[in-house]
């Protein structure tokens, strides 16, 4: 292989696992962005990463109160460790992937659950007291 091609393969490796849902780097610091800004109360850093429902459905009120609560209930998060994913509609125009976040936090843990759709935008959010 020639040194112009190996450089472009790293190159191009290298970018793949900086993007959101991309390797597994890219995916966990998409999911810090998700619950940091569902801690300050407001997703609008995300809304580019966002799918059009996402925008329309999620106003800054509701996700400032979901914060409010996780902080009170949870303190501040400590780590997040992915610990599941799997493809929804796999092969069709609604593809989706749907991944399970284990969050370690001062006073406890929670799952949050994300849906990513084939673009890499944030389809949808949960959390779920363990």
């Amino acid at each position: 292989m020639n040194k112009r091609l190996s450089t472009a393969i790293v190159a191009m490796l290298a970018l793949a696992l900086l993007m959101p849902g991309c390797g597994k780097y890219g995916k966990e610091k998409f999911a810090r962005k998700v619950i940091d800004a569902t801690y300050a109360g407001s997703f609008d850093p995300l809304r580019p990463k966002m799918t059009d429902m996402m925008k329309e459905t999620m106003s800054d009120y509701s996700v400032s109160q979901v914060g409010k609560d996780l902080e009170q209930r949870y303190g501040k998060v400590k780590s997040l460790k992915l610990t599941a994913t799997e493809k929804l509609n796999e092969g069709t125009e609604d593809e989706f992937e749907h991944e399970t976040w284990d969050v370690k936090a001062e006073r406890g843990s929670f799952d949050m659950k994300l849906i990513i759709d084939k673009k890499g935008r944030l389809a949808g959010v949960w959390f779920v007291p363990k």
